[in-house]
Order: structure tokens, then sequence, then C-alpha cells
């Protein structure tokens, strides 16, 4: 019906929108124990009773209804030399032996008045 296809488009764009987003969820085991699951979103998957299903970096697979939260996945800070970590001061440090060193070189190599 209309109806069905509506609230599959709806479905389809909300879980589309989660890939690479860090997810919490809920799943009840085989044995009827509730799980929780928690990675970063990595492909969609529907099935065909119209449940939406989301892959999860850790292998896991977790369906849309069972999210309880989401958020941003935190990255690491990256470097001036493109290296990831998690200080800045090597990165300050770095930036003004560079910008020293340029300046040292520009004013050897200023004609003398």
């Amino acid at each position: 019906t209309a109806l069905q296809s509506v609230t599959r488009q709806q479905n389809f764009g909300t879980a589309s929108n989660l890939i690479g987003k860090m997810i919490t969820g809920k799943v009840s085991s085989s044995t009827g124990q509730e799980q929780t699951l928690q990675g970063v979103v990595t492909g969609v998957r529907f099935e065909s009773n119209g449940s939406v299903i989301l892959e999860l970096d850790t292998g896991d697979a977790l369906p849309l209804e069972g999210v309880v939260h989401v958020s941003d996945v935190q990255k690491p800070a990256t470097t001036s030399n493109g290296t990831s970590g998690t200080s800045t001061s090597d990165t300050t440090s770095n930036t003004s032996g560079t910008a020293d060193s340029l300046s040292n070189q520009n004013q050897e190599s200023q004609p003398q008045a």
C-alpha cells in the first residue's frame, strides 16, 4: 500500500543517515536475554519483511527499532604531518619550529641595504 511505501522510504532515509555514526542499541538474544550492542554503523540491510538492520563495525547486526543512542564518532587529532595523535602540543611545537626556521631563512635571503 501507499502507507507502507512511505514508511519504507522514511526508514531508508533514517537508517542511511546512521552510516558512520556510533550507536548503542538493545536486542534480544536467542535465549530471550536482552543484550546491549555498540558500534559504528557500516551498512544498512533491508529485510523482505520490511525490517531495517544496521550492520556494525563489530560484525553485529542491530534492528533499527533497537537503537537507543546515536552519536558522532570521535576522531583522533591529526598532526601537521598527517599522522594521528591525541596531543596538540606536539603539533604546536612542530609548527612553531617550522615558522622559526622559515623566518630565519627569509632574513638570510633578503638583500642587505
